[in-house]
Order: C-alpha cells, then sequence, then structure tokens
C-alpha cells in the first residue's frame, strides 16, 4: 500500500506574531530547528510513508525546499499554500493523489508527533474510511449563548481531534469534491470526510500533543521537549 503524507504548514500565525521582526511559527525554533521541520523529519523516518509534500506560504517555497532538501532523497515536495487551510491541503493532495492509496495529514503546528500515530491511522484506513489522532475530553464542556449557559455536554463521548489524520485516497476525493461544491468550509479534514458519511476512527493521542498558536504555547513546547519524552 502506497502512503503519501502532506504536512500544513502554510499558515501566517498571525496569533503567534507580537512583534515585526518575529518568524513566522512555521520557522521559529524549537530543539534547534525550524517548528515544521519536526513534522517533516517523523515522516521522512516513517518506513511506511513513500512521499510527502509541504504547503508553505507563497513566498517561502524557496526557503524551505533548502530547509527540506537535506536527507530527503527527493521524496519530499515543497509546495505554495491556498488562502485557506482546506485549499493548502488540497492542493498537496492533487500532487499525490494519483499515486498513493492512503494519505496522512499533519498540522506542522504540532510538534510531538509520534511515529506510531502514524502507522496506526494508516493501519485503520485499511479497515475504516480514515482514522485520527485524538483525546478524550477532560474538562467540563458548557455551550453557550450570548454568553449564558445553555447546556452541559456529556464529556464521556466528546473527543479532541488533533493531527495525524489519515484517510483513503477515495473518501478524501470524494469529500474535497462534495466541500467545493456545495461552499464546505471545515476546520479538520475529518469534518469534511464525515459530511460524505465516512466511518473514523480515532486513535488516542497525547495531551502533549499540542498546537503550537501562540508564543506561550512555543514556551510550552520548550518545557514538553526538555523532559525528554512526551508520549
Amino acid at each position: 500500500m502506497k502512503v503519501g503524507a502532506i504536512i500544513a504548514a502554510a499558515g501566517e500565525g498571525k496569533r503567534f506574531i507580537t512583534k515585526s521582526d518575529d518568524p513566522k511559527k512555521q520557522f521559529a525554533e524549537l530543539g534547534a530547528e525550524p517548528l515544521f521541520l519536526r513534522s517533516v523529519r517523523s515522516f521522512l523516518e516513517s518506513p511506511i510513508i513513500d512521499e510527502a509534500v509541504v504547503v508553505v506560504p507563497s513566498g517561502d517555497v524557496e526557503k524551505c525546499n533548502q530547509l527540506v532538501g537535506k536527507g530527503s532523497n527527493g521524496n519530499i515536495l515543497v509546495l505554495p499554500g491556498g488562502q485557506q487551510r482546506q485549499e493548502s491541503v488540497y492542493n498537496a493532495f492533487s500532487q499525490i493523489r494519483e499515486r498513493v492509496e492512503v494519505v496522512v495529514i499533519q498540522d506542522a503546528a504540532r510538534p510531538f508527533l509520534q511515529g506510531e500515530w502514524i502507522e496506526k491511522t494508516v493501519e485503520l484506513a485499511g479497515t475504516y474510511d480514515g482514522a485520527i489522532v485524538a483525546i478524550p475530553a477532560a474538562d467540563t464542556l458548557k455551550v453557550s449563548d450570548n454568553g449564558l449557559i445553555n447546556r452541559t455536554m456529556d464529556r464521556s463521548t466528546v473527543w479532541q481531534a488533533q493531527t495525524p489524520q489519515t484517510f483513503a485516497v477515495g473518501i478524501l476525493d470524494k469529500a474535497f469534491k462534495h466541500s467545493m461544491a456545495h461552499g464546505i468550509v471545515a476546520t479538520d479534514e475529518a469534518q469534511l470526510v464525515e459530511t460524505v458519511g465516512g466511518r473514523i476512527a480515532i486513535v488516542e493521542g497525547s495531551s502533549f500533543n499540542i498546537k503550537i498558536t501562540t508564543r506561550n504555547d512555543l514556551t510550552l513546547a520548550e518545557a514538553i521537549l526538555s523532559i525528554g519524552t512526551y508520549g
């Protein structure tokens, strides 16, 4: 089974940049390397990934090509992203969908990707339409209207989605076409696949699998990295 990977690193990171000389989020250093390279390296080291595509801001393609070129063995492609994350991922998907059977999608802003998550989600994508990494909701969840609590959700059935998210090519292609035909913009690919009736399994992730959104998140990531293990 041929497996492709997509690393979504095209966001502007407006909530991350606090000063004019701050680097874009994907280029901020964590453990002495740009943030997005941590995910790239995880896929390059995975024995089940045949090729990968990184989507980055249009003005940074050359810079990223230089950064990922070392040790890539020509199996990684850098492309400019679109206006939205969904468009960026679709651009990457369009490049590889004819050559692979399963696609693993990873947010470059999640630096603690584990190889076992790649392997488990790919395995489950052979049985279901896809699989995502997620963690059970730990906090009490409230639904509100106009700043007032409307109701309390049953958290025992709620999971917080993370990445990687892995799908069979056929269902993901159908989901993207459906979203374009109906003007659907989702916050992740699992939501798109849900709209066409896809069956998506869950692999339990880790509370350490954080997404870097602000500089405070980067400080937390540095603390997690210093622990040396984050399973």
